[in-house]
C-alpha cells in the first residue's frame, strides 16, 4: 500500500512525498520528537541514578564531591 505521505526522519512531522525535497524541520517540533525518542530512557535515569549512590563507587564519588566542597571553602 502506498501513502502520499511520510513521516520525516529528523522532527516526525507529515510530509507529501512530493514536495519532501521542500521539507524544513521547526526546530522546536525537532526538539520534541528527538525527546520523545529518549523518554523511556528519562524515565529511569532517577531510579539509575539512586541505585549508583547506593553502591560502594558512588557513595565513594558522594564523599570524594563532598571533601572537594569543604576544601574550596
Amino acid at each position: 500500500m502506498w501513502f502520499p505521505s511520510m513521516p520525516c526522519p529528523r522532527c516526525g512531522a507529515s510530509v507529501v512525498r512530493s514536495r519532501a525535497d521542500e521539507h524544513v524541520c521547526d526546530a522546536d517540533r525537532r526538539v520534541e520528537f528527538q525527546m520523545a525518542a529518549i523518554r523511556p530512557r528519562l524515565a529511569c535515569f532517577e531510579d539509575d541514578l539512586d541505585g549508583y549512590l547506593a553502591g560502594g563507587e558512588g557513595r565513594f564519588e558522594v564523599w570524594l564531591a563532598e571533601r572537594q566542597v569543604r576544601r574550596s571553602d
